[in-house]
């Protein structure tokens, strides 16, 4: 944006005009308008200017002569002096944004015809508008003219940066058509009663045969090997696919993240399918911090470019182009990251680029993980909204980070568990309980959802005890689960009355259902029993104050009086019997005593009107005094 003309330390010197008798006395016949306008073109640093002071009305019939705020002006350019607490600060915002009806226009007019005249002249002798109309439209001409400048600095930083950007390597589209669409693989086959079919790879492009298929169905490639979706010609004559690929360029001060969208239609052609790809964002890394451009609207201005931000595209998961990968990364601090091998791991799933080279920044224990092949854990690390941390952040080994045991690493491996599968085989381990990987997935596809249930039952007895006990009482009537959480809340009931569960008549009763109803009677009586109790202990205590109160307390005067209650029970119930009387009035004061004003910011706010909240609250007080107690 241009510097502005206008010198604030010259401006400053200029003498402040207070309001005339002539505006006092204009402000208190007009009660329509707010704000009063002195107006005059005066020679300022050598500069032929329009000088404004704007005056508020309420200030003025209160006798405060000094004005809200004054405006220097000329053609191109104009700047503000605000007064507020009688301390000027300088505004570059236009006339009616500091003025407090701005939301529902401003209520202005001019103070003399002197002042009409000036502006007219000064701005457009041949404009029809009013002289107020006139300062709006060309501070907006200048606003405009302000924007369209910083505008123009904002694209040349971006354009500068777009520089950068080096053609894509002559194999990208290629490697883009083969690999970048994973899910885009499909065996076209001609349907016949015959046991082989005729079709047609779109990965390997050959002629193949296939046999006892079904239209959408998968399998795998019997020339190629890839994993494929099984289309019948006849009904697949229009099938889009979409995703998302990213291309790491190196700089000279880092590197840069190519975020491509890619399109693939096949039609009833589908030997010749249509690929489009078009690039969206580009991350840029400065061996800092990463700046981020997207291709969009730049900013309400109608030009579709490269814009600064992160605003319309969300960072999906992308198939990355691994093949320059270690040479884009050499020399930054994402050199021994680990993103080629959990790239090329996860050549299906995808990758967030921008969300692995932040975790790894957080977490560079991330690269073992990835050595290690825990690619799920890494996953999950990546996309932080879906799941639950039970990595110890803070390790200084794989066994102190994943919190297992050195010997148990390999199940981890084995499986590849997830966050919730490593946590629940900690637990496990806690409680000095080994699975291998087979004996794991069985306990943890029949218990993840069960795990605080089975944890508590498994304190007293081994899994295959408990299991084999539930088992017996499994009928028609009630499930596997059902009679697991019957038997936890048996356990909890026990554990409260004190019960030995370590003796086995105890732990497994033969009648379980008849056992945990009984035990849950019992807790109740024992429940119900101590808080009567506790309401006679309290009443005793209750009574020993009353009878102090009943002595110092009893007043009465006329219709008044004060009267102490006898028991508890008349406290609780005063206790309603007030509530009942605040809440009444309350309604009335939140009713009658309600101001709706229109705020600057355009919100309707509301505030209490003190006159009406006082005398109600007097009403309440009399209220509860008149009140009879029983």
């Amino acid at each position: 944006m241009a510097k502005s003309t206008l010198k604030k330390y010259v401006l400053r010197k200029v003498p402040v005009q207070m309001a005339t008798a002539h505006t006092i006395s204009q402000a208190k016949r007009n009660e329509n308008m707010t704000y009063f306008i002195k107006a005059a073109v005066k020679i300022i640093d050598h500069k032929r200017m329009l000088l404004l002071h704007v005056y508020h009305r309420e200030k003025l019939i209160h006798g405060d002569t000094a004005p809200l705020f004054r405006i220097f002006m000329t053609k191109e350019d104009y700047i503000s002096q605000y007064y507020q607490n009688g301390e000027p600060s300088w505004r570059t915002g236009r006339m009616e944004s500091m003025m407090d009806c701005y939301w529902s226009g401003p209520r202005v007019i001019c103070s003399d015809d002197s002042s009409e005249k000036a502006i007219q002249s000064y701005l457009s002798k041949k404009s029809d508008d009013s002289a107020v109309r006139m300062i709006m439209r060309a501070q907006a001409h200048i606003m405009e003219k302000r924007l369209q400048e910083k505008h123009k600095k904002i694209m040349r930083e971006i354009d500068r940066k777009m520089w950068l950007i080096k053609e894509l390597p002559k194999d990208f589209k290629h490697w883009v058509d083969k690999t970048g669409l994973p899910r885009s693989r499909y065996i076209y086959y001609q349907y016949s009663r015959r046991k082989y079919l005729d079709g047609y790879c779109t990965h390997c492009e050959q002629e193949v045969k296939v046999s006892g298929i079904r239209h959408r169905s998968e399998g795998f490639c019997p020339n190629c090997g890839v994993r494929v979706t099984f289309l019948a010609e006849s009904r697949a004559k229009h099938v889009q696919d979409w995703g998302v690929v990213a291309y790491f360029q190196k700089t000279s001060d880092g590197f840069v993240i190519r975020h491509f969208s890619v399109t693939k239609r096949y039609g009833q052609d589908y030997r010749h399918p249509e690929l489009f790809i078009f690039e969206l964002k580009r991350d840029f890394f400065d061996g800092n911090e990463f700046d981020f451009y997207e291709w969009r609207v730049f900013r309400s201005s109608g030009k579709v470019r490269w814009c600064d931000g992160w605003m319309k595209y969300y960072p999906d998961d992308a198939i990355i182009y691994t093949k320059n990968l270690d040479k884009a990364l050499k020399g930054t601090r994402y050199q021994y990251c680990a993103l080629k091998e959990y790239a090329l791991n996860n050549k299906e799933l995808g990758v967030r680029p921008y969300n692995y080279l932040y975790e790894y920044r957080r977490k560079p224990y991330i690269e073992y993980l990835v050595k290690l092949g825990l690619n799920r854990l890494v996953y999950e690390l990546c996309h932080t909204q879906y799941c639950t941390n039970p990595l110890n952040s803070g390790g200084n080994s794989i066994p102190t980070i994943l919190g297992v045991p050195k010997q148990d690493i390999h199940v981890v491996q084995e499986l590849d568990m997830n966050m919730n599968q490593l946590s629940i085989y900690k637990k496990l381990i806690a409680m000095d309980i080994r699975m291998n990987g087979e004996e794991f997935l069985r306990f943890y596809h029949r218990y993840y959802d069960q795990t605080n249930t089975i944890f508590k039952i498994m304190r007293y007895t081994t899994l295959h005890k408990a299991e084999r006990y539930c088992e017996k009482f499994v009928d028609d009537r009630q499930d596997y689960k059902n009679i697991l959480h019957t038997w936890k809340d048996y356990i909890d009931f026990c554990e409260e009355l004190g019960y030995d569960l370590h003796n086995s008549f105890v732990l497994f009763p033969k009648k379980l259902q008849d056992s945990h109803d009984e035990a849950a009677k019992e807790v109740t009586r024992r429940r119900e029993k101590a808080r009567k109790d506790q309401i006679r202990k309290e009443e005793r205590k209750a009574k020993k104050l009353l009878q102090g109160y009943q002595k110092l307390y009893p007043w009465s005067e006329g219709e008044f009086c004060i009267v102490v209650p006898k028991d508890l029970f008349e406290i609780k119930e005063e206790g309603h019997a007030l509530a009942r009387v605040i809440s009444h009035y309350e309604s009335i004061i939140d009713k009658y005593s309600m101001r709706k004003k229109i705020g600057r910011s355009g919100m309707a706010k509301y505030e209490i009107d003190q006159d009406v909240k006082r005398s109600l609250e007097v009403s309440l007080v009399v209220a509860v005094l008149n009140y009879k107690v029983r």
